[in-house]
């Protein structure tokens, strides 16, 4: 009869390391996060999915990108004042202000009164840059989720409510910004 081996076999000793890295606390900052939406609205505003990361400009400060994707191609045109598409970014920090995008002759984004800088990366999508300051307000994170409207140029002036799609449909997105 042999006699037991002590020691550890290598392989033991990393699935220990994993199932405690699992199950261990921790307090990490997610910077980007991304969450996919289903094709489940008729409507040139169906969501596709939604993003945050954080970015360091040239100057060493940070800001906060947020990234809507649509499933089609879409025009700023289609946005309102000028027709009856709205797209926002909500913002929970109770009850909270939203990010909304518009177009009158040129894109724009206003986050709590003020005017943030907005872009169209591709045809599908639309970013806007935030201070995490502005997003927080003294806390380290916020919760967020974007919401888009919209209705036929016929359905909007006869106060019809078209169709509204959300993303993430399930919950809100948790940002802690660490």
């Amino acid at each position: 009869m042999k006699a037991p081996r002590v020691g550890h076999r290598p392989a033991t000793v990393i699935v220990v390391f994993v199932c405690f890295a699992l199950i261990a606390p921790t307090n990490v900052s997610a910077d980007q996060a991304t969450r996919r939406d289903a094709d489940d609205v008729r409507s040139f505003l169906d969501i596709a999915g939604v993003n945050h990361e954080h970015e360091r400009l040239a100057d060493g400060s940070r800001r906060i990108r947020h990234t809507i994707r649509m499933h089609e191609r879409w025009s700023v045109r289609s946005l309102f004042p000028n027709r009856c598409g709205h797209l926002v970014i909500q913002i929970d920090r109770m009850g909270g202000p939203q990010i909304e995008f518009s177009y009158d002759g040129e894109l724009k984004a206003h986050f709590d009164g003020r005017r943030v800088p907005t872009w169209r990366p591709n045809r599908r999508s639309i970013t806007v840059r935030v201070r995490p300051r502005l997003l927080a307000r003294g806390d380290r994170s916020y919760r967020w989720l974007a919401r888009s409207l919209a209705t036929a140029d016929d359905a909007c002036s006869s106060g019809d409510q078209g169709f509204v799609d959300t993303a993430p449909d399930s919950r809100w997105i948790r940002h802690d910004l660490g």
